[in-house]
């Protein structure tokens, strides 16, 4: 079956969770867990994982399954919580509709995965991966990844985690908490990109998100990074 990718625009995954939940969207109050990657045990991944991405890998789809890097889901959601019982500045009713906005952006991602007939990212760290960076690079230049460009970027991050070994150890439940770090990490970012015709000041602190998430994961700048159609490629 060919894997679809992202054909439905991610800019219109916010649409339902906008509704009724944009006051929260806000710079201040995104600042406060706006790089959920800060607050997970995935942080020592993600420094391993950027020594292995800087070598050579196969090409996307020789053999590199994606099982390696799934996991067992929990029977919830684990940031959501987490993250706003440390939003010591909000009311009680504040940090749970920011919960419900948490939870609203997460089951977004599943929403866009089953749009796209991908349910095999599902409950993947290199499929959050790939979907983190092409956000970013969205927000960063107004342009998101072919198909292909899409491909070969999962299968460069899926084959460079296969051989991170303090991923490969990695429980499941930490695993989770990676995966749902780095979706909510760039959906801040694109919901705040989306808020900006209304917030001209969204659009620097979305881009600032963005930046610092290609920081985080591949240790580069967003100028010395290129995507191409056999996978990611340094300058």
């Amino acid at each position: 079956m060919p894997h679809h990718r992202f054909a439905r625009p991610i800019r219109t995954l916010f649409t339902f969770a906008l509704l009724g939940a944009a006051p929260l969207i806000t710079a201040p109050a995104v600042a406060q867990t706006a790089s959920p990657l800060s607050a997970v045990t995935g942080n020592a991944v993600l420094g391993a994982l950027r020594g292995q991405l800087t070598r050579a890998a196969p090409a996307a789809g020789t053999g590199m399954t994606l099982a390696l890097s799934a996991f067992k889901p929990s029977a919830g959601r684990l940031l959501p919580a987490r993250l706003t019982a440390g939003m010591t500045s909000m009311s009680p009713a504040q940090q749970r509709e920011a919960r419900s906005l948490y939870e609203q952006l997460l089951q977004g991602y599943d929403t866009l995965l089953d749009q796209n007939r991908e349910g095999r990212l599902k409950n993947n760290v290199a499929g959050a991966l790939m979907y983190a960076l092409t956000v970013s690079h969205l927000v960063l230049s107004g342009e998101t990844l072919s198909g292909a460009q899409q491909e070969a970027l999962l299968g460069s991050v899926n084959a460079a985690l296969g051989r991170t070994t303090p991923f490969k150890t990695l429980p499941d439940a930490r695993r989770q908490e990676l995966y749902e770090a780095l979706i909510l990490t760039a959906n801040f970012a694109l919901a705040l990109r989306e808020g900006a015709g209304e917030h001209p000041a969204y659009d620097a602190e979305a881009k600032a998100i963005a930046a610092g998430l290609f920081r985080q994961v591949l240790g580069r700048d967003p100028d010395q990074t290129e995507f191409t159609d056999a996978g990611l490629k340094f300058r």
